[in-house]
């Protein structure tokens, strides 16, 4: 694509060719940029020039604080099943360098939490051929409070070079407690599976998390490891607890349907609700059933004693036996 660059912003390239038309192309797709004829002004680098007025002549130290675009990071989980209730956790960062210039022995510190910021110009999209350099086991980041967020930083002066992405350790693995979960929604197919953490010492953790993606892994019978499922988490600070969504559970199986739905006067219905519940599994499980209910109700029938998750939620825990079937069935009136 050859002609007169006509605007540009941090996405985007217009470029007017020599017959009148207009190109517009993403600036992840340029690779490479030729420019006939430079004048004395054109600065092929990104460039910060300041004008200080000194009150007389001399030279003195000065330190520039100015925020820049084009970075980010992220933070990426893994929890590595070993048993029913054992695992590891262990934490990576990975700091994006897309501004477009290198920064050299740099001071890395990275903010958890969510600063205010007014106007902030959309990321610029990955640019191809984007690198990525491994870094070591050992942990690079420490954590300490800061303010209203917490600061993660590097213990060494890095390197961080343009389109290229860098991981860092930031907790080496470590044993943990985990806890199983199974869960029906209501009106959503399937058993879920949950893990349940604390994030607590006492557990193996105890640490402020950052927001990231959770991959879940599970060793076979021969000791291979397999990818079983990913979550998200939010910032989680220390002695929270964690309930991540792992996936739909193979040996379980549930059928919902509704026995009948009347009108009982002008402001009332009654419906019956049935649940089945099969376990295919060689082991005992409870499943959590939790069940949406509108307006004013009243429970008037149950097999099994609930309580409330919240106001429109009844929340009731089945107990059901390897190789065997339980039914959950209850009967509530809804006054509008």
């Amino acid at each position: 694509m050859e002609g007169t660059l006509v605007a540009a912003d941090d996405a985007w390239l217009t470029v007017r060719s020599d017959d009148g038309s207009v190109t517009t192309a993403s600036r992840a797709a340029v690779e490479d940029v030729r420019i006939a004829g430079p004048s004395g002004e054109l600065r092929l680098g990104p460039t910060l020039e300041a004008v200080i007025e000194g009150g007389k002549p001399g030279s003195l130290e000065a330190e520039l604080d100015y925020l820049t675009g084009g970075f980010s990071w992220s933070a990426e989980h893994t929890v590595v099943r070993s048993g029913e209730t054992e695992a590891t956790w262990s934490t990576t960062v990975v700091i994006e360098n897309t501004s477009g210039r290198e920064y050299r022995d740099a001071r890395v510190r990275l903010v958890a939490g969510e600063p205010r910021r007014e106007g902030v110009p959309p990321p610029v999209p990955m640019a191809r051929g984007l690198q990525m350099s491994a870094a070591e086991e050992k942990v690079d980041l420490t954590e300490q409070a800061f303010s209203e967020y917490h600061l993660y930083t590097l213990d060494r002066p890095a390197t961080l070079r343009d389109r290229e992405r860098q991981s860092l350790t930031m907790l080496a693995p470590r044993a943990i407690h985990v806890t199983p979960r199974y869960l029906v929604r209501g009106g959503v197919s399937g058993v879920a599976a949950q893990l349940e953490i604390e994030n607590r010492s006492a557990a193996g953790l105890g640490v402020p998390l950052p927001s990231g993606r959770v991959r879940f892994y599970e060793r076979d019978a021969v000791g291979e490891l397999h990818w079983t499922g990913e979550s998200r988490i939010a910032h989680t600070a220390e002695d929270e607890k964690l309930t991540l969504d792992v996936g739909t559970v193979f040996d379980l199986a549930m059928e919902r349907r509704e026995v009948f739905n009347r009108r009982i006067s002008d402001r009332e219905r009654e419906m019956e609700i049935e649940v089945k519940l099969r376990n295919r599994k060689k082991t005992n499980v409870t499943i959590v059933v939790e069940e949406p209910v509108a307006g004013d109700h009243e429970i008037v029938k149950k097999s099994h004693e609930y309580t409330h998750k919240d106001a429109n939620t009844l929340r009731f825990e089945i107990p059901v036996a390897a190789g065997k079937e339980a039914v959950l069935d209850y009967v509530v009136r809804v006054r509008y």
